[in-house]
């Protein structure tokens, strides 16, 4: 007898109307149809062809889980490429109708302050750097992802039961985010330095909403979340902030058959357009490591 194991616990079925289905077919298309339909409901409605079977899922898929990890941050088009290198920390659970995902790499900082303070004074060792400086030795790093994190209330995509084309579901998200970053918007070649614009008060703060959609498997999750918002802070809370934040982020993770821990990949890509010249900057990031699950 194989261990008993957890039954995936997914959100309310939610029957798409045939009108809505050409604004999501782009997003299907980029995907495809590798990973197999998430387990659903019929919720009343007809089944669309055969409804499978609920999916086992392990709990590193479907429970709180910490993630650990690195980070690279960079924006795009500067005078000198270089990447913010440093750790990487979150907190996620996608379990029934929750999703909550945070990326808090700004905590490491507060570890590494700590840290640094031991190595000073415990080891009496006044030279010790801290990790953030002796990891970007001699760059000049132009973004860095402080805090990004997206609540939001999960459901299904099922298609209507008599739609041949599209035959199973996808699960998707819908919510609100906030991020917090450092862009240094000055270093790109084509900035006009006298400007007005953002790129004086470096860190941005914004708020929006998000969208996300995608699959689970036993073996791989997951999703691409499409945000929008404007930035509403910087560290002069004066000034005035004329930024609106679209970001496109995606998260991967694989079991490789482990129940409780998992490797994940996330890609980040993040577009500010300001009242600057030119109008619209990205940043590029790209964080990856081990999710132990609870």
């Amino acid at each position: 007898m194989e261990p008993q194991r957890r039954k995936a616990r997914r959100g309310k079925p939610f029957h798409l109307p045939r009108h809505l289905l050409a604004a999501i077919a782009a997003t299907v298309v980029l995907m495809g149809f590798w990973a197999p339909a998430t387990a659903y409901d019929g919720g009343g409605g007809e089944p669309a062809a055969e409804a499978p079977a609920a999916e086992e899922t392990p709990m590193v898929h479907d429970g709180l889980g910490l993630r650990f990890g690195l980070l690279f941050n960079a924006l795009f088009d500067v005078e000198e490429a270089s990447a913010m290198r440093y750790f990487d920390f979150g907190v996620r659970s996608k379990t029934g109708e929750y999703y909550v995902d945070f990326r808090l790499p700004g905590v490491m900082a507060v570890v590494d302050g700590v840290i640094l303070f031991w190595r000073v004074m415990a080891m009496d060792n006044p030279r010790a750097e801290p990790f953030l400086e002796m990891m970007n030795s001699g760059l000049d790093p132009s973004h860095w992802e402080i805090g990004h994190g997206r609540i939001g209330y999960r459901f299904l995509l099922v298609p209507p039961g008599d739609y041949e084309v599209w035959d199973r579901s996808w699960e998707a998200a819908v919510g609100f985010f906030g991020t917090a970053d450092i862009a240094l918007f000055e270093l790109r070649r084509d900035v006009e330095q006298g400007a007005v614009g953002a790129y004086q008060d470096p860190l941005v703060i914004g708020a929006g909403g998000f969208f996300a959609i995608g699959r689970t498997n036993p073996e791989v999750q997951y999703d691409v979340a499409l945000g929008v918002g404007r930035a509403v802070a910087g560290m002069d809370m004066d000034a005035d902030r004329d930024v609106t934040i679209i970001t496109a982020d995606a998260d991967l993770q694989f079991t490789g058959g482990m129940e409780r821990t998992a490797i994940y990949v996330r890609p980040r890509l993040t577009t500010y357009i300001t009242d600057m010249e030119p109008a619209m900057h990205t940043a590029g990031g790209l964080t990856f490591g081990v999710n132990v699950g609870f």
